[in-house]
């Protein structure tokens, strides 16, 4: 009797310990090149996956992508990581949204990103990773021709907002993280009278696009805004030039930054809990074994 008594005790306790719980997560990461990587030895994706491994979770990345872009050229599969992704260089907000005519797809959500959803993954993610907004502000970096910045920040949060129902269609349980992008290096387009450098684009549309996501997210407990972007300023509020490779993309300290601030997100939002059984069914898992190892000890006797 002491033995079922104390095995009610710690199994109980165990249904009520939840942060001790590993969990098995799917997730896709979805972007532009800053997703894809360029240049950085390691994207934030192997990086975020070093501190998944090191929590002891397990997990599945999806995407029709894989590896990291080197240089925009090469691609590196890296041993022993789930190289796979949906970041998708040089690609803004509508790459997502738009139309494709593709066998399979069916019904009025038509959009690329569904059909990577419903055609190409075997299962929907349980989370979504999304970076991605800077190559709409490239777009707008002209002077004196459209979109400006202003046409192309409505735009991108329209596309956002698309992302998401498409997002939530596949899994409406998803949890979504949308990053508050990056600034651009203040060198960008530097020197070029008919462009808008970095400096006008952190201002004309990256805050805006942020401050977009920020509201989107206030509006809704599924979706979390991850303020990446002041992860690159310095103390003062300028932009941390030392973290960019070429004034767009992240160094390795770059992606570094990336990864914490999308695992600590992750871990505030609850994504790497795992929800235990209710105590009950320990109880009752634990009267059985008990009621069976009194059994076994009559019949020994």
């Amino acid at each position: 009797m002491r033995f079922f008594i104390k095995m009610l005790l710690v199994t109980a306790s165990i249904g009520f310990s939840q942060s001790s719980l590993a969990v098995n997560l799917k997730i896709l990461a979805l972007g532009d090149s800053i997703t894809a990587s360029v240049e950085a030895p390691k994207s934030y994706r192997y990086l975020l996956q070093d501190q998944l491994n090191a929590a002891g979770h397990t997990f599945d990345f999806f995407g029709t992508q894989s590896g990291d872009n080197d240089g925009l050229s090469n691609i590196v599969q890296r041993a022993g990581y789930d190289n796979d992704h949906e970041g998708h260089p040089s690609e803004p907000t509508g790459f997502f949204t738009e139309n494709v005519s593709r066998a399979g797809l069916t019904g009025s959500d038509k959009s690329m990103l569904n059909g990577f959803l419903t055609l190409d993954y075997s299962s929907a993610p349980d989370v979504a990773l999304v970076h991605i907004g800077t190559n709409d502000a490239t777009g707008a970096r002209f002077h004196n021709s459209s979109p400006t910045p202003n046409e192309a920040l409505t735009a991108a949060l329209t596309n956002i907002d698309k992302i998401i129902s498409t997002l939530k269609g596949s899994n409406p349980n998803m949890k979504i993280f949308l990053a508050e992008i990056i600034p651009f290096g203040p060198d960008f387009n530097a020197g070029d009278p008919n462009e808008r450098n970095g400096a006008e684009l952190n201002t004309s549309f990256i805050d805006q696009f942020n401050a977009g996501v920020s509201n989107i997210a206030n509006n809704d407990s599924s979706i979390f805004a991850v303020n990446m972007h002041d992860g690159f300023l310095n103390s003062d509020n300028s932009v941390n030039t030392s973290l960019f490779v070429d004034n767009v993309h992240p160094t390795q300290a770059g992606e570094q930054i990336l990864a914490d601030r999308f695992f600590n997100a992750l871990d505030a939002s609850g994504s790497l809990t795992a929800v235990p059984l209710p105590p009950a069914l320990y109880l009752f898992g634990a009267a059985v074994f008990g009621l069976f190892s009194v059994g076994r000890r009559k019949e020994a006797s």
